[in-house]
């Protein structure tokens, strides 16, 4: 369970972890907003988030119980620095950052014998570009899309090295399909 440090992210997960029946998410800052000038106004806003402040920090008992009905945050600072020296972002820029995490999970998932169920909040424009990096075609993602991937487990058994790699597959691109996510990630 991972969520980008913006306060609005942060709740949904929050909510989802409550609905999951999980006591706590960790900060992943590689998820962050996409760090456009036009839309922060010409100022970096990561180092002015709710979740950066001292306040949080010295405090997050409190933090949480203020923002996350009591669901425990986790904030290690990973990918902050990154994050901060994106600063401002291009589109190339943000689909490098969608790579990278997309390639990280494809590390750790890839040669799983179990099915992990990864759960991440972050923004449209990186769920759209994280769609469009396996196999999405929408131009366009809606407010609360939705993108799902799975990570198969390579055929170690196969002569050819391509064979062995992991592969990804689109599930759900940028739109609320709770029916096909259910059935391919069924929660008890």
């Amino acid at each position: 369970m991972e969520s980008s440090p913006f306060l609005r992210s942060m709740q949904t997960m929050a909510g989802v972890c409550n609905a999951m029946g999980i006591e706590s998410f960790e900060v992943n800052n590689v998820f962050g907003e996409h760090l456009e000038s036009k839309i922060t106004v010409g100022q970096n806003p990561v180092p002015l988030l709710k979740s950066k402040q001292e306040s949080a920090r010295a405090n997050p008992d409190a933090f949480c119980a203020k923002y996350f009905d009591g669901i425990r945050v986790v904030d290690n600072g990973k990918w902050e620095e990154e994050l901060i020296s994106r600063y401002p972002e291009s589109n190339a820029s943000i689909k490098e950052r969608v790579a990278l995490f997309s390639d990280t999970w494809i590390q750790k998932y890839g040669h799983s014998k179990k099915r992990v169920l990864h759960v991440a909040t972050s923004h449209g424009t990186l769920v759209k570009q994280f769609g469009r990096l396996h196999g999405g075609r929408k131009k366009k993602c809606k407010y609360t899309g939705v993108s799902v991937v799975a990570i198969t487990t390579p055929d170690q058994t196969a002569a050819n090295w391509e064979q062995k790699k992991p592969t990804t597959k689109l599930i759900s691109n940028c739109k609320q399909n709770h029916r096909k996510l259910s059935a391919y990630c069924p929660v008890q």
